[in-house]
């Protein structure tokens, strides 16, 4: 797909698995597979009567989404031999434009090609993997008692595109962040018609963290944790539902090691997990068939896990700033005022970045006197302080970002070196460092944007153009490093110039695109959602995004705003007063 024709069909759909799906454009950024966003799969149909070959196999992929009873839909399409040598427990792979098409033909056996495209890999345990190319396969079927059925078929499960969305939802499973702080999400997709969408969960929870995240994360269900009978309701009588009042009761094994802090974790993984996926309450949580924690025997609630909230942040009250005509200001109801200290007296601040906690400021400056060909200078200091110091210098710098702890800020320097700088708050003095970066830059292209998560634990980048996330690790001996990049938006080509996170698991893009200039993308990559673009001037230059639900963006007129909480009917993008022109950039903490 050319980029002039990719980005016309973004206008008009979610690019969604790679190639173009229907969905309306004028939404809030959400996960087209979300709770209860599409149909439950069709009720279990046994096969037509006197079905030609090519159509049964269609048949037999589409009942394949539904995976209750190990596929017991999918397999009514199979001879018994066929049934009893199908793997279905390996990957499934997710095509789109799929042809059926005869490859050879007798009156009792028949060879059916499969052709498609391929968007997209789902791992035994759900992690989804944008993988893009060809897709060929052969079935063969022969007669049974004068009906057509599949005896041969390549392992895994196949699906189109619109039967994977109507089939799964992705559901976040919570790993914990290297500080313990915070829980992070790791997006899974789960069978809607699941038997036990609680029980799943919570054997994800148990199987640790996905390839890409593993090393980036804790977890306090650990190896030797297992569960010691079924995930019921609360009061054993049944199976959780989802949405329903009768709360859930799990009694694991392996956890008597654990201290009361280390329980307290492992219940918020827990909790949340659940909570997201809409399972409700209370979280009867037991240990060899007596309560985790004692303080808690009746079950948890979100609110005794609340200090790990994923939505949580501390920077929501800092507020909206910007840069405006070179100088750090804060915006407010009746416009801009300069923020004190030097940054808000200065003209040559290009862009900038807030601490979470509202206490520190990086910006990025035009160099005064250039010296060694070096162009542009990182600054680091307090917010309204009388110093800061420099932490960087050179030719380009991408827009600064800081730790989830407030303590570091990172930056990429002309295009193939990060730096993170950590300033001491009593004497002001900053030291700098080099992160590992060569995965990174083993892509290619230069880097030109890096945002680091709210949860510390993923970086989104822009790559030559193109959109990766990827997983933050320490080392025992301080090193820090950029692992396992991830592209998530192939779809998009070279176009993206700017992004930002809107949680923890959604990245807002600003691309080179005059219809859809704004757009929202998993970090699984498995859909892009075009935003909308009513009151927009493209190009769009910066974006930027608050955990409260506002997005802001920057155009060739000046700084909008769009709530994606209002009405679709109102949801347009709204001008803020006194950040009009072409080289306004705002700044939202992180």
């Amino acid at each position: 797909m050319s980029r002039i024709r990719g980005m016309a069909c973004l206008a008009a759909v979610a690019v969604a698995l790679a190639g173009c799906a229907a969905v309306p454009t004028d939404s809030a950024p959400h996960v087209i597979g979300s709770v209860g966003a599409q149909a439950s799969p069709q009720a279990e149909q046994a096969p037509i009567v006197g079905r030609e070959p090519d159509l049964l196999v269609r048949d037999f992929i589409s009942a394949s989404s539904s995976q209750r009873g190990q596929h017991r839909a999918a397999r009514q399409y199979l001879t018994a031999d066929g049934s009893k040598n199908w793997d279905d427990g390996a990957s499934t792979t997710v095509l789109t434009n799929l042809d059926t098409l005869y490859d050879s033909r007798s009156a009792d056996k028949v060879t059916i090609l499969l052709r498609a495209d391929r968007v997209g890999r789902l791992s035994a345990t759900g992690s989804y993997d944008v993988s893009q190319g060809s897709y060929e396969a052969r079935m063969t079927l022969v007669r049974v008692d004068g009906q057509w059925r599949i005896v041969t078929l390549p392992s895994g499960v196949v699906l189109d595109r619109s039967d994977f969305l109507a089939g799964y939802q992705r559901l976040p499973v919570y790993f914990l962040n290297p500080e313990l702080t915070k829980v992070v999400p790791d997006p899974r997709w789960v069978a809607r018609d699941s038997d036990s969408v609680a029980a799943r969960l919570v054997e994800l929870l148990i199987g640790g963290a996905s390839p890409q995240l593993v090393q980036g994360v804790e977890s306090e269900l650990g190896k030797d944790v297992r569960l010691r009978s079924n995930v019921t309701t609360a009061n054993g009588a049944g199976v959780p539902a989802v949405g329903g009042s009768g709360g859930v009761s799990i009694d694991f094994g392996g956890v008597d090691k654990l201290d009361a802090t280390q329980r307290q974790l492992l219940a918020a993984q827990v909790v949340w997990t659940l909570d997201a996926a809409q399972v409700r309450g209370p979280y009867v949580l037991k240990a060899d068939g007596a309560p985790l924690d004692e303080k808690h025997p009746h079950g948890w609630d979100t609110t005794d896990v609340a200090s790990t909230d994923p939505s949580s942040s501390p920077g929501a009250d800092v507020g909206l700033h910007a840069i405006d005509k070179g100088a750090l200001v804060k915006v407010t109801d009746s416009g801009v005022a300069a923020v004190a200290g030097p940054l808000g007296q200065a003209n040559s601040l290009l862009t900038a970045a807030i601490s979470n906690d509202g206490q520190q400021v990086a910006a990025v400056s035009a160099t005064p006197e250039p010296q060694s060909g070096s162009r542009v200078q990182l600054l680091v200091g307090g917010l309204g302080g009388l110093t800061a110091a420099t932490a960087a210098s050179g030719n380009a710098m991408t827009r600064p970002s800081w730790s989830s702890d407030a303590r570091a800020v990172w930056v990429a320097v002309d295009g193939t070196t990060v730096i993170r700088a950590v300033r001491e708050p009593t004497t002001g003095q900053v030291s700098s460092s080099s992160v590992d970066v060569g995965s990174i830059t083993s892509l290619g292209g230069p880097i030109t944007a890096l945002r680091l998560s709210r949860d510390g634990v993923r970086a989104g980048l822009v790559v030559g153009g193109q959109v990766y996330v990827a997983v933050v690790t320490r080392s025992q001996s301080g090193g820090v490093a950029l692992i396992s990049p991830k592209l998530v938006a192939p779809g998009l080509a070279d176009t993206a110039v700017s992004l930002d996170w809107s949680s923890a698991g959604t990245l807002v893009l600003a691309v080179r695109s005059d219809d859809s200039p704004v757009v929202t993308v998993g970090v699984d990559g498995a859909q892009v959602q075009a935003l909308p673009s009513r009151n927009l001037s493209p190009p769009v230059r910066v974006v930027s995004a608050s955990p409260g639900g506002s997005l802001i963006v920057a155009d060739s007129r000046g700084v909008l705003q769009l709530n994606i909480g209002d009405a679709p009917v109102d949801r347009y993008w709204r001008e803020i007063v006194g950040l009009s022109g072409d080289s306004n950039s705002p700044i939202l903490p992180g």
